[in-house]
């Protein structure tokens, strides 16, 4: 039930402020009040409900909204649906990737400020806590963060009453909300369009980035509202647009703007943020290089040298052919362009120029600036670029701190090696690279770095448009790429943000203007930026500046003047300044996104529908999409050789190796769909770093490195992107379809990574070259190495011989590791897979007080000496303790070594072979199993992503009875009923909080089949008396023997317990609770139950292969007295779910009429995430009772 809120909590909206200066006491280490406008905001949002829009100058704290929100919660704890102003799911949305970094600080300084108060001391933070629990969530409030690739935890809201904030970009949270989430299983769609439509506040940070979002966002509102369980009293989702200049759009109403008032302007604080000084001079360069001339390549397919040093530029791609975008083997021009300009790899000369421009103004700025400066580029090449010009200037003239720290370093490896892990070592590196485009580990470390060591703020700060927007940095200083008017008033925003640079050090920005029919500016349009310099030029000009060491005094002001072109005019870019012409400025026009009719709708509701896609992008970027995203994944134990055909034996052994090891969440790059392709074409790709994109048909894609595109839940999809099938009949290749949000898993030896994101390697085509030693090998580790012990489910982390040969830099010790790793693997390979799993070694304790052995060749277990299963761990232990003491190893993959040695709770060998000891294949190394929070695939209850078959087969910790699960769900179900109030949406809360409770109760029921039994068992056969499970944790991930035990009970993969369960209930044998009920109650207790694992929306998969007997006889008790039953006489009127003769598809749409599209998805939420919630706390339970 829903938690009392005690009478000790008495919240009112006059503990705002107080609240407010404790919570940025914690955030940022001092008590700030609330600004007049966060005030008078909250009284607003409590007598009218959120307004439309919020404009706000940048540097305002708009993201405060978080704050105002969450206190609205708290105000709010306790009343009915119908009262309520604010949802219960928060959605920070903004279409960059840095600033959703950034809010994630903020929302986790509030929540734990908030989650570690003592409810019971009568402290603002505390009556907070008490009013947000009695919400019935787990904890007060939860924050999470949805990026690219996978989310890192499954589900990604656990509890539908669950006080969340989510934080997102476009493409993530929008495709969730419309029934396509990224990179998910189709399975999940339901879910999280449910929980993102209904109860939801969304902020959409710089809106000027995502119109056509938000006018999505608004008509999704407007279809919610004449939705029947919407119409009775669940809150529809609200958008608040927010940005700090708001162009005529003719939706919005006037009225349902906030905005700052004039006593806003003047108030003290935020006075000194609006009237910082800020000045730009336009710097224009002619560029000489010709449209689409090809780099020369050098004889190796080498580097281009630079006109500064002669040398080859760091980490750039270099050599391309002059090819178009998308052309096949035959030429033929692509089936569909992106409607803005879009980088083909021939204006790298272009490029080049436009990077020494910036750089050469950058170093200027270092000798006038003491403090940080800033510069900014349009694309990532160009950046990479003039990031490698500044690290060598600040090297050269010994500013950067990381010369001074490593001068006299001996670092294994050699001089080389010393060479790359000092430009990987983003800890004292006194320059930093900030791209869009890099690996959420890598991102992790980036921001803490920037953002968390304010005592060593870098001098340099080297970014992309990921800067823009949200970002609280201020830098005295900015050199910047030309950029429309929006654009380039956001990245003003981050100069002299707060005001501490007024005065003499002259806050100024220089903006590099390109011309020259070779310049394009990618990803923007002509006409934007000619707009943006003829605005510019009309400011009030400051003449006569002498630049004196780290100050410019103004010697003459001047208003309005005709432009020129001299290198001493400044013109004033204020915050007032702007706001005085802000009805001048041309902003781009808000682009328009696709209608959404209620046929689109409907069809995006069907998840389990096979047929052409619809087509997301246009309503989340408009019709002018750019390309869209896909995700690389680097993996050091693939070879090439394991991708290069696509013949039985590999692609079994690929799906096996994804089973144990999915991609997860870290340790993926996005990349644009062109840039990959081109990339994977070992052709030059460069990329802008926006988000957004539509869906391409790629033609005919020739010349592809091998790769495997992975896709969750989907395996059967899965396909090898170097082979395609072509129809007999067309004697041409066939189409490889990428979709927004494909995981692209490649071999580590191809390059195009480092610390700092996307870096194509050097050489490309031609031959010769090595590839680079990356610093970071232990990403794969990353995401699972924080909150390892919070969440079960198993995954598996690989070490092999090319680990070993590739990071431990000794020559003696490779070679001893090495062969100790293949001696360890010999004594494996004779256990069979339950064997395995109890090889557990984090359980390893000395001996007598004496740590395990540790001698090169001779571990126990291996030389004869012991060969049970408890001395082989101790024999691993003892190795992986050996890894992690050795001197020449990477730091990196020391840290994972000891992490193995104290996590790995069983083993399994790697499913690919190598040579080993003569002609004889070996596997190639050995995986360690560990608890993984971030990345969790074998949730019991809740959808594995990486088992092809039903839910059944996840391993979980423990077997659980299905009485009590089923039990444990139905008492969930109820809770959440009563604390979301859905006992009172006027005309519909009896029925459904009868129907609810019953699927729950009977979800299950197809479990008893006899066969699912014998699985969940891991037993052919077993006791009649044998007590009936949910689940267990007998399955083996091996798709080749799970395949065979499956045959073995005659039990097709494909067949789903789902249905069978309401099979169960509707025969006339079964004698249940559900007989007494409406038959509008029966009938959606039957669809719940059906679609309780995301299938049958509206059809079911098809079998893999036809059972002798479809149907096993049942006959069982439960809850003592109900009997569930039928027998061969029901049989023969029976339909397998993937006939149409079961009439499943025509039970869904009749529901999706009923009830709605998003309204039917919410129930569904209750019903699923009970059932994962009540599996998880099983697995908990019993890990904390085995520790």
């Amino acid at each position: 039930m829903t938690r009392e809120i005690t009478a000790a909590v008495g919240l009112s909206p006059g503990d705002f402020e107080a609240f407010f200066a404790e919570i940025m006491a914690g955030v940022s280490g001092e008590r700030h009040s609330p600004y007049p406008w966060q005030k008078r905001l909250l009284s607003r949002v409590l007598q009218e409900g959120w307004p439309e829009a919020l404009k706000l100058p940048t540097g305002t704290g708009k993201t405060s909204v978080l704050l105002i929100s969450i206190f609205l919660l708290a105000l709010e704890a306790g009343r009915p649906v119908t009262e309520r102003k604010t949802g219960l799911r928060l959605f920070y949305v903004v279409d960059r990737r840095l600033i959703v970094d950034q809010a994630e600080r903020l929302a986790l300084g509030i929540m734990e400020a908030i989650n570690n108060a003592d409810e019971n001391d009568g402290s603002i933070l505390g009556r907070v806590k008490a009013a947000l629990l009695a919400w019935g969530g787990e904890k007060p409030l939860d924050v999470l963060k949805l990026r690219g690739g996978l989310y890192s935890r499954l589900p990604w809201i656990s509890e539908p009453n669950q006080p969340t904030i989510v934080l997102a970009t476009v493409d993530q949270i929008g495709s969730r909300l419309l029934f396509r989430g990224y990179g998910t299983s189709p399975r999940q769609w339901p879910v999280q369009a449910g929980l993102a439509a209904i109860d939801a506040v969304y902020f959409l940070d710089e809106v000027h980035l995502s119109w056509p979002f938000a006018r999505t966002l608004k008509r999704l509102r407007e279809f919610l509202q004449r939705e029947p369980l919407v119409a009775a009293g669940l809150l529809p989702l609200h958008p608040v647009i927010m940005s700090g200049t708001l162009p005529e759009t003719g939706t919005i109403d006037p009225g349902s703007i906030f905005e700052l008032t004039e006593e806003d302007w003047e108030e003290e604080r935020l006075k000194k943020r609006l009237d910082a000084q800020r000045y730009v001079r336009i710097v224009e360069r002619k560029l000489g290089g010709k449209l689409g001339a090809p780099v020369a390549p050098t004889e190796s397919g080498g580097s281009i040298e630079t006109e500064e040093t002669g040398e080859g530029e760091e980490g750039a791609d270099l050599t391309y052919e002059t090819r178009g975008e998308l052309e096949g083997e035959s030429g033929d021009a692509p089936a569909q362009r992106a409607s803005v300009p879009v980088s083909d790899g021939q204006d790298f000369e272009a490029v080049k120029e436009i990077a020494e421009t910036l750089a050469e103004e950058a170093r200027e700025l270092l000798q006038q600036v003491e403090e940080p400066i800033a510069v900014i580029a349009n694309r990532v090449a160009t950046a990479r670029l003039v990031f490698d010009k500044l690290r060598r200037y600040l090297r050269s003239s010994g500013e950067d701190d990381l010369a001074e720290a490593t001068a006299g370093e001996e670092t294994p490896g050699g001089e080389e090696q010393a060479g790359i892990l000092a430009d990987e070592d983003i800890t004292r590196n006194d320059i930093l690279l900030l791209t869009g485009r890099v690996r959420p580990f890598d991102r992790e470390r980036l921001n803490k770095r920037l953002l968390e060591d304010k005592s060593r703020f870098p001098r340099v700060v080297v970014a992309t448009q990921t800067i823009e927007v949200g970002v609280d940095l201020s830098f005295a200083a900015m050199v910047t790429e030309v950029a429309p008017c929006d654009a380039l008033i956001q990245r003003l925003g981050r100069l002299n943000r707060d005001g501490r640079y007024d005065g003499d050090n002259f806050p100024r920005c220089i903006v590099v203007v390109p011309k020259g029919k070779s310049y394009r500016p990618y990803p923007y349009k002509e006409e934007d930026i000619e707009k943006c310099m003829q605005v510019l030029q009309s400011l009030p000009s400051v003449e006569s500046l002498v630049e004196e060491g780290a100050g410019v005094q103004k010697r003459k002001q001047r208003g309005k003047k005709k432009a020129d072109k001299t290198r001493g005019k400044w013109y004033d870019v204020s915050h007032r300044v702007l706001r005085a012409i802000e009805p001048e400025l041309p902003l781009p026009a808000p682009g328009e996104a696709p209608p959404l009719t209620r046929v689109e709708i409907e069809r995006l509701v069907q998840t389990s529908c096979a047929g052409v896609e619809p087509d997301i992008p246009p309503y989340l970027h408009g019709y002018e999409s750019r390309p869209l995203d896909v995700y690389i994944v680097w993996r050091e134990d693939l070879h090439e050789e394991d991708l290069d055909d696509a013949s039985p034996e590999k692609l079994s052994r690929l799906k096996d190796y994804f089973s144990f090891m999915p991609p997860m969440a870290y340790e993926m790059l996005p990349l644009p769909f062109y840039t990959a392709l081109k990339w994977l074409r070992r052709e030059w790709a460069d990329t802008g770093d926006v988000e957004g994109g539509a869906a391409t048909d790629t033609p005919r894609i020739s010349g592809l490195r091998p790769a495997y595109l992975w896709r969750p839940g989907a395996e059967d999809l899965n396909v090898l992107l170097s082979q395609r099938e072509a129809p007999a009949s067309s004697g041409r290749p066939g189409r490889v379809l990428l979709k927004p949000g494909d995981v692209v898993v490649v071999p580590a030896s191809y390059g195009g990574v480092d610390a700092f994101g996307w870096r194509p390697p050097r050489i490309l085509r031609g031959k010769g070259g090595r590839e680079t030693l990356s610093r970071y090998t232990a990403v794969y580790a990353a995401g699972i190495r924080q909150g390892v012990d919070n969440i079960p489910g198993t995954i598996y982390l690989p070490l092999t011989t090319r680990h070993i040969e590739r990071y431990v830099t000794d020559e003696e010790a490779r070679r001893a590791l090495v062969y100790e790793l293949r001696q360890l693997v010999g004594s494996l390979e004779h256990l069979s897979t339950d064997e395995l799993k109890k090889v557990r070694i984090k359980d390893v304790r000395p001996i007598n007080g004496q740590e395990a052995p540790k001698a090169f060749g001779k571990p126990p277990g291996v030389s004869g000496e012991t060969t049970g299963v408890e001395a082989l761990a101790r024999s691993l232990a003892a190795f992986l303790e050996t890894l992690a003491r050795e001197e020449s190893a990477v730091l990196e993959f020391r840290e994972l070594a000891g992490f193995l040695k104290e996590q790995s709770g069983g083993v399994a060998l790697h499913p690919f072979l190598d040579a080993g000891v003569g002609e004889e294949e070996v596997p190639r190394g050995i995986l360690f199993a560990v608890y993984a929070e971030d990345y969790h695939p074998d949730s019991s209850g809740y959808e594995s992503e990486s088992f092809d078959g039903t839910d059944e087969e996840a391993g979980v910790v423990r077997e659980v009875e299905l009485e009590k699960h089923l039990a444990d769900v139905e008492k969930l179900v109820t809770r959440y009923v009563e604390d979301l109030k859905i006992n009172m949406l006027k005309g519909w809360g009896t029925h459904l909080s009868r129907a609810l409770p019953l699927a729950a109760r009977y979800h299950d029921l197809g479990k008893l089949d006899p066969r699912l039994q014998k699985i969940l068992y891991g037993e052919v056969e077993i006791s009649a008396t044998a007590v009936s499970l949910a689940k267990s944790g007998k399955a083996t991930r091996n798709s080749r023997e799970r395949e065979r035990f499956y045959r073995k009970v005659d039990y097709p993969f494909g067949k789903r317990h789902e249905y069978t369960s309401v099979v169960l209930l509707s025969s006339p044998a079964s004698f249940t609770a559900l007989d007494r009920e409406t038959d509008a109650v029966r009938e959606l207790v039957f669809y719940l139950i059906g679609t309780h694992h995301g299938h049958g929306r509206p059809f079911f998969p098809p079998l893999r292969w036809g059972a002798k007997e479809p149907w096993q006889p049942v006959d069982a008790r439960l809850f003592d007295s109900e009997v569930i039953s039928f027998g061969p006489g029901f049989f023969a009127d029976l339909a397998e779910a993937t006939s149409l003769k079961s009439g499943w598809p025509e039970r869904f749409f009749e529901h999706l009429e009923r009830y709605g599209c998003y309204g039917l998805a919410y129930l569904e939420v209750i019903l699923r995430l009970a059932d994962w919630r009540a599996s998880r706390k099983d697995e908990i339970f019993e890990r904390k009772r085995e520790a």
